[in-house]
């Protein structure tokens, strides 16, 4: 499944693979929160066709060149092309003592069987990147935690910098990467 989720990401253009830790020079705690948009919806960036097919789906080519997924054999408007995918989010939930943990996650409209998602995390001491990614049985959310400690207190930004859920229908279904700003005590 893994050689899918890299087809797709190669057929969409959307680069691959992420660094697991950037280094950042230290500075003054912060004072002031960035703004952030901790829900964002998720669109189709591309179809891998094998997959489409191997869930009972065909990919079709609209009359503007757009292409959409459709069961096979069913009859659909003509030139009509499905919308947004779903949704993703990012939260922070500070816990005291420079910790806090991270939530993220999707609801999708249609059966994931797959995903990768990536959160960057970035405090005033540096920037990591945390991780996920695994097989999916026809799910239609997924949400994962990692835990985070801060060298000190201050802001936290959390943003998912590459998230994407492989459906059933072959849609390659992109985040829009929301973010989440907290003050981390």
């Amino acid at each position: 499944m893994r050689s899918t989720v890299i087809r797709c990401l190669a057929i969409a253009g959307i680069p691959i693979g992420a660094a697991t830790m950037i280094a950042a020079p230290a500075h003054a705690a912060t004072t002031e929160a960035p703004a952030q948009v901790v829900v964002s919806s998720m669109h189709i960036v591309g179809y891998d066709r094998a997959v489409a097919a191997a869930h009972g789906y065909e990919i079709r080519v609209g009359a503007n060149g757009q292409e959409y997924s459709v069961k096979q054999g069913e009859v659909t408007p003509y030139n009509t092309i499905p919308g947004d995918c779903g949704k993703s989010w990012v939260y922070i939930y500070p816990k005291g003592g420079h910790k806090a943990d991270i939530d993220t996650g999707f609801d999708v409209n249609t059966p994931a069987i797959d995903f990768s998602w990536d959160v960057r995390v970035h405090d005033d001491w540096g920037t990591s990147v945390k991780s996920w990614g695994h097989v999916l049985l026809a799910q239609h959310n997924w949400e994962g935690v990692n835990h985070f400690k801060s060298s000190g207190a201050g802001y936290v930004d959390a943003r998912v910098i590459s998230g994407f859920a492989i459906l059933d229908n072959g849609g390659v279904c992109y985040s829009e990467g929301p973010s989440d700003t907290e003050y981390v005590s």
